[in-house]
């Protein structure tokens, strides 16, 4: 068998960590550890961890002084001894069936090195709500094209949908700490543009909580990550100019989405509502190349293809 490694990071969730626990104990694969980073919690993380400890080696404890998920997620990548990632938030949790249907699918193709799937939203209590996914094709053919023009579009898919080979990781590097929000799409620009092989299966693999203390709730943070995983992509990634104009339009599409909302909500003029953005040389560009980008969603509109 092969070895899975399930990282779970946690910073004052020891309500909902059990539920994430089980999740993992009760999958039909057996061959897995599970690395608990407890990111510096000041509630009774490491008791409840604990008890499951008590009754099964395989799950493990680790604390560290609070850095924030992605130095948690990290911390726990390196500890990994398994070939496969599994990453899983503290108040969310996987299907019994997710390890045996993803490594089926590496099975079939070696040339794959990042399998998702479907997911189910909950409530705080557990209740589901309803399905998301994407079924796009071309996410499998254009993975980098699909998380900069769709990502939060019509096509998002929690961290842990995902199952990772290590290798990713290990080529590409790991969660980019300067992030508090987006974290994840940061990785996955990454490893798309270093040109990692994503195969998405629709089979239901995962159940994504909605709840007050949801990082995803603070949606002025979630905003200004969005903003920042694009670019540092750009910054630092150096992407041809096709991908650049790409994010380009995506960053502007979000200001004037943001600035739009501004604008109505709060009764405020346009300079104001800019001002937060600053004048970096993306902004710029963004905004001189604004009627390029009206023009090509009017004309998409119009044959009916996607912007």
């Amino acid at each position: 068998m092969t070895l899975i490694s399930v990282v779970i990071p946690t910073y004052n969730y020891a309500h909902f960590l059990g539920e994430a626990i089980d999740s993992i104990l009760n999958q039909s694969y057996a061959d897995w550890e599970c690395i608990i980073i407890d990111d510096g919690s000041t509630d009774d993380t490491k008791e409840k961890v604990n008890e499951y400890i008590k009754s099964d080696p395989r799950i493990k404890y680790f604390f560290q002084t609070n850095g924030g998920l992605s130095s948690a997620r990290n911390k726990g990548i390196e500890l990994a001894k398994g070939n496969w990632i599994q990453l899983l938030d503290a108040d969310d949790t996987i299907d019994k069936t997710k390890f045996t249907l993803q490594l089926a699918l590496f099975e079939l193709n070696a040339s794959i090195d990042i399998v998702t799937g479907n997911y189910l939203l909950m409530c705080a209590d557990g209740q589901t709500l309803k399905s998301h996914g994407s079924t796009r094709a071309r996410f499998i053919d254009k993975p980098l094209t699909e998380f900069i023009s769709n990502w939060e579009n019509g096509f998002s898919i929690p961290i842990h949908s995902f199952l990772f080979r290590k290798t990713c990781f290990e080529k590409w590097g790991n969660f980019d700490k300067r992030l508090k929000t987006h974290e994840d799409l940061s990785l996955h620009l990454k490893f798309a543009f270093h040109g990692a092989f994503y195969l998405y299966h629709p089979e239901l693999v995962a159940y994504y909580r909605i709840h007050n203390a949801s990082m995803a709730r603070n949606y002025t943070n979630m905003f200004q990550g969005y903003l920042q995983a694009l670019k540092y992509f750009v910054n630092e990634n150096k992407p041809p100019f096709g991908v650049k104009v790409r994010v380009q339009h995506r960053y502007f599409l979000e200001i004037a989405r943001m600035v739009s909302f501004k604008i109505m909500r709060k009764n405020i003029s346009v300079v104001v509502a800019l001002q937060p953005f600053g004048f970096s040389l993306l902004n710029i560009t963004a905004f001189l190349l604004s009627p390029f980008y009206i023009c090509r969603k009017i004309i998409f509109k119009l044959i009916g293809r996607r912007g």
